[in-house]
């Protein structure tokens, strides 16, 4: 029952000098009045790391987050997919790091699964084939989805397969590219 205010860096970055700041401080006071919790979506565009900064008013903007972070009682949600942009100093301030890594095989049948109106009867057809795969997120599936939508091709468990192919065939490098919060610890190459 908690409210949730959301905000991206689009949502509070301005080009005025001081209106970062500003835009900041709103929103905190605002969750903070009503007793909401927050979202910070793709946090890397507020938090990036301070030794890259070349302008005091990136300087200020990070601290003026910092700050609002460190003071807020409520819930702070952050997501982002570049760790490694992020000021250090940012991660002490979190209590739980979650990273959500690519789906396990069986997570990955329930949904293909579920996308099929619960055809659990393919589940075993679909479980070695998506094991092959493996680089699968819910992204994955949703992006598969829409491919299929727009391409007019039904949905078929042979072609939600071909499409997640497809998917998994486009993403970067070609490894098991670690994703997360984490993944800054572990991509020196893709060792796993």
């Amino acid at each position: 029952d908690i409210q949730l205010i959301s905000a991206s860096a689009s949502d509070l970055l301005s080009s005025y000098i001081g209106k970062t700041e500003k835009n900041i401080a709103r929103l905190f006071r605002e969750a903070s009045a009503s007793n909401a919790a927050i979202v910070l979506d793709e946090v890397d565009g507020l938090l990036s790391d301070l030794k890259n900064a070349v302008r005091t008013w990136e300087i200020s903007q990070v601290n003026e987050l910092l700050t609002r972070i460190e003071s807020f009682e409520g819930m702070l949600f952050a997501t982002t997919n570049r760790l490694d942009m992020i000021d250090p100093a940012v991660l002490r301030r979190f209590d739980a790091k979650i990273r959500f890594d690519y789906m396990k095989a069986e997570h990955a049948a329930d949904m293909f699964c579920r996308m099929l109106n619960g055809a659990e009867e393919i589940r075993d057809w679909a479980l070695p084939r998506l094991a092959r795969l493996g680089r699968l997120t819910p992204g994955a599936f949703n992006t598969a989805s829409r491919w299929l939508a727009v391409n007019n091709r039904k949905l078929t468990a042979q072609a939600l397969i071909d499409a997640l192919e497809r998917e998994v065939e486009y993403q970067p490098d070609g490894c098991n590219r670690p994703i997360g919060f984490t993944a800054r610890l572990r991509a020196s190459g893709c060792a796993d």
